[in-house]
């Protein structure tokens, strides 16, 4: 049986939908970084070394604001989250009018 998208896939992110196509993404990341890295060291051009560490540089930050964002807001990490404040009691002018007052218990001290 074929499973079909429903409205909450849509929310969901790629790590959540497919954890080993995660891996896959990151590993392939890391060798072709790691093959640019060992093509800049052999031709041994300045120009070729700023334009890689470039390339890092911004796949760097390119990563960590993807997981910036799939961790969510900063107020939920320390605990600032936004509490929804309960509505105020209504008054029960009728009831607690007529309710009677509790009888007043004595306790005797022990010997």
């Amino acid at each position: 049986m074929a499973r079909t998208s429903s409205d909450d896939d849509l929310d969901m992110s790629f790590f959540d939908k497919s954890p080993g196509g995660g891996i896959a993404v990151a590993n392939a990341i890391l060798y072709s970084v790691v093959l640019i890295e060992t093509w800049m060291l052999t031709t041994g051009s300045l120009f070729v070394m700023g334009l890689v560490m470039a390339l890092i540089i911004v796949l760097a930050g390119l990563l960590c604001r993807y997981v910036m964002n799939l961790m969510g807001s900063e107020e939920y990490a320390v605990g600032e989250e936004a509490v929804a404040v309960a509505p105020a009691p209504v008054a029960k002018t009728t009831a607690s009018a007529a309710a009677p007052a509790p009888a007043a218990v004595k306790i005797a001290p022990a010997l």
